[in-house]
């Protein structure tokens, strides 16, 4: 096993620690994992107006653990995971320890320097995750003004209870994918990765803004969000397959339809058929703007049999036509 440990102070001195830990290079904001460790990189990404981001994007050979020291002055950090777990993660946050043995973990949570962190991961688990640093500005920004506080106390004191995670939704999932696979050669690059995390931590804060309105803790069970997660993943890893019935899914998460139904529709806002939906048209609007496909080669991944019908929901959904998209400067 491998152990990284690091008292936090800001991303470009992480990546200059993993280096020497690995005892690689670390060049191009990039450090390279040796392949007796894993397969893959660590990426810093740095914008002009002082956010920073830290991507992992590997698969583990050996077991390995992040270990975060507590530290002051407080940093806030989003975390944005998407895990494809081998045997279980471990979480150990100021003592509190969380295990997940789903085999996808696919969550959100915001998380404080003043606590210490330990994440441990199995060799051949598959780590595609964006750290995001949240200044105390931005908590204002999206959080009301009479609420900061209170929302602070409650992150402070629920530490891994679990109100403040969100699921990743598909599009959300894309936009942290889309992050990872830009080329740094694309000269838009910088705005674009900046859209993506603005539109991440969008969505993070809208969704915890309704959490703490409508979920009490007691009420939420986290063993069937982990369910309704992995049934997420599931439904929209190929689009070219038709949906699964509403038994058949009802059936792989060991739930009821009727419960299925009403849990999916409290974590993502719709019904599991408009979220396949919209998510599949969602791909296939990533897939013609940034994949250079037609868009007959569009509607056959996304499993229309017709054109006609893929490009008369796509102008239903986005209200423009895909030809009209594709003509339109970006």
């Amino acid at each position: 096993m491998t152990i990284f440990t690091y008292d936090f102070s800001d991303y470009e001195n992480y990546c200059k620690e993993f280096a020497a830990l690995l005892q690689v290079p670390y060049e191009n904001n990039t450090v390279r994992f040796p392949e007796k460790i894993a397969s893959g990189q660590v990426k810093l990404l740095s914008f002009p107006n002082g956010l920073q981001a830290i991507i992992h994007d590997c698969v583990l050979h050996q077991d390995f653990t992040w270990q975060r020291m507590a530290s002051l002055p407080e940093i806030f950090i989003l975390r944005v995971d998407y895990v494809e777990i081998k045997t279980a993660l471990q979480v150990n946050l100021d003592g509190e320890v969380f295990r997940d043995t789903s085999d996808i973990y696919s969550s959100i949570v915001l998380t404080s320097s003043r606590f210490g962190l330990d994440i441990t991961l199995k060799k051949g688990t598959v780590l595609k995750t964006a750290n995001i640093i949240i200044m105390p500005e931005w908590l204002k920004k999206y959080l009301p003004a009479d609420a900061v506080n209170y929302w602070l106390h409650a992150l402070r004191s629920l530490k891994l209870k679990g109100l403040n995670m969100v699921p990743m939704d598909f599009n959300t999932r894309q936009s942290l994918f889309s992050i990872i696979n830009m080329p740094a050669s694309d000269p838009a690059y910088n705005f674009k990765a900046l859209t993506r995390v603005f539109e991440i931590t969008d969505y993070y804060f809208k969704k915890i803004n309704v959490q703490f309105k409508e979920w009490d803790q007691q009420q939420k069970r986290f063993d069937d969000i982990d369910k309704i997660i992995e049934l997420d993943v599931f439904l929209t890893r190929d689009f070219n397959q038709p949906a699964p019935t509403l038994d058949e899914m009802a059936t792989s998460v060991h739930m009821s339809p009727s419960k299925l139904k009403t849990l999916f529709k409290k974590t993502y806002g719709q019904s599991i058929y408009e979220y396949f939906n919209a998510s599949r048209l969602n791909q296939a609007r990533h897939l013609l703007l940034e994949n250079n496909l037609s868009i007959k080669e569009v509607a056959w991944q996304m499993g229309y049999s017709a054109v006609s019908n893929f490009s008369a929901a796509f102008k239903k959904q986005f209200h423009i036509s895909p030809g009209e998209m594709l003509t339109t400067p970006y």
